[in-house]
């Protein structure tokens, strides 16, 4: 599902596919209706703004937000990158020897 909807995200836009993957939550304005890239995430320098209506709102709909509690490396609309070494933590144990 998760690359069909890559695939259906840029086909609706025109957006290159590091475009498309670099979209953040804050990207994307519910309330205006539109979905905005940002000139530094643009392959030629050049912000996007595209009408979030139809097809692409479904599908922006159909995606679940990150949840701020578990994922809080960032907000990235799909991407779920591997931890970096600065973010993994190491295990602490009960004196049980259960993680906590």
């Amino acid at each position: 599902m998760y690359l069909k909807d890559v695939a259906r995200f840029g086909y609706f836009t025109g957006w290159r596919l590091n475009e498309v993957l670099s979209l953040e939550w804050q990207d994307i304005d519910r309330e205006h209706g539109e979905i905005r890239l940002r000139p530094e995430r643009s392959k030629n320098g050049h912000g996007r703004i595209v009408p979030l209506v139809g097809d692409l709102a479904d599908l922006i709909e159909r995606r679940p937000e990150p949840d701020p509690v578990r994922d809080q490396r960032d907000g990235r609309y799909g991407h779920h990158r591997p931890p970096d070494a600065q973010h993994v933590q190491p295990v602490q144990h009960l004196d049980d020897g259960r993680p906590s």
